[in-house]
């Protein structure tokens, strides 16, 4: 995938996290897309690619965050490590349910080391809908950025075949 697509992404993924949806926040957790935005793109870009995208991610997710600083970029370093391997290991075209699957696994470890200072002062039932609100809200962003990417590289593919075709 190209490097413009993929830094446009990321800079759609902060402008709408960071600026526009942090009213949807419960307990420190709103809906994650950049964490939904790295694991789908794992798909589609080369290992370097993905691990500068998580470079990037994580250092401005650290800057606009308040917690400690190398946690977002520890995460997402590692995330998309292991998406790039999981969700390419062993087969050529990837179906939906893998990379949503993993993605649900990885909001709900975010989502709990994220809500460990909220662990004492809150409810368990507290703590656990806005861990289910977190990942429900990071996987529907998922399932967007997979469907909009595949149409994106259809799109990019029709376009290659119609100038060849010139």
């Amino acid at each position: 995938m190209k490097p413009l697509f993929l830094a446009g992404g990321l800079t759609l993924n902060f402008i709408l996290q960071f600026f526009f949806l942090q009213s949807w926040q419960t307990s420190g957790l709103g809906l994650n897309l950049v964490l939904a935005y790295i694991v789908i793109v794992s798909l589609y870009a080369t290992k370097e690619e993905m691990l500068w995208l998580a470079l990037f991610a994580g250092l401005f997710g650290d800057l606009y965050s308040s917690s400690d600083f190398g946690l977002y970029l520890g995460f997402y370093l590692l995330t998309a490590i292991i998406a790039k391997y999981f969700l390419r290991f062993g087969d050529i075209d990837c179906s939906a349910w893998k990379p949503i699957v993993f993605l649900a696994f990885l909001s709900l470890v975010q989502g709990a080391i994220v809500c460990i200072p909220v662990y004492g002062s809150a409810p368990l039932q507290a703590v656990t809908t806005a861990l289910a609100s977190y990942v429900s809200l990071t996987v529907a962003a998922g399932v967007l950025w997979y469907l909009l990417l595949g149409h994106l590289g259809n799109f990019l593919s029709s376009i290659k075949a119609t100038k060849i075709l010139r």
